[in-house]
């Protein structure tokens, strides 16, 4: 599945584990394809260097390091870009990257997104409705 994870689930991943995490070992294990852009990648940076979060710098140069590794990088070009579709425009940058890298769902925790729930065939979904799609019991 071709996959663009929002920054709150990278957090839920590397900072606190759980079930989340399925989805980092999913695209380090080829099952799913991330994709990111350079406005992800500067967000990621900006949160997970948060003081708040206490990473050493090889923790954070982990987590980063991981992330550009198995992220395929697009580039939201003008016709990808939408219009105002979600509360937040901040989190636009998710929905862009998806449609530029045709993917079929973004994973996320934020509301503003997960009331959008489809942007043309794009699912936005939770990471309990991702892992629930993938991993069915």
């Amino acid at each position: 599945m071709n996959i663009v994870v929002d920054t709150n689930i990278f957090i839920s991943a590397y900072i606190y584990g759980g079930d989340v995490r399925w989805i980092t070992t999913r695209y380090a294990k080829k099952l799913d394809a991330l994709f990111i852009t350079d406005e992800i990648m500067n967000e990621v940076k900006n949160v997970f260097g948060r003081p708040k979060f206490g990473l050493s710098k090889e923790q954070f140069d982990y987590v980063i390091t991981d992330i550009e590794k198995y992220g395929n990088k697009v580039i939201v070009l003008p016709q990808h870009q939408i219009g105002v579709v979600c509360r937040d425009p901040k989190d636009i940058k998710y929905i862009e990257c998806a449609v530029a890298a045709k993917a079929d769902c973004v994973i996320t925790g934020d509301l503003d997104l997960l009331t959008i729930k489809e942007y043309k065939g794009i699912r936005i979904l939770t990471a309990k409705e991702y892992l629930d799609i993938v991993n069915p019991l």
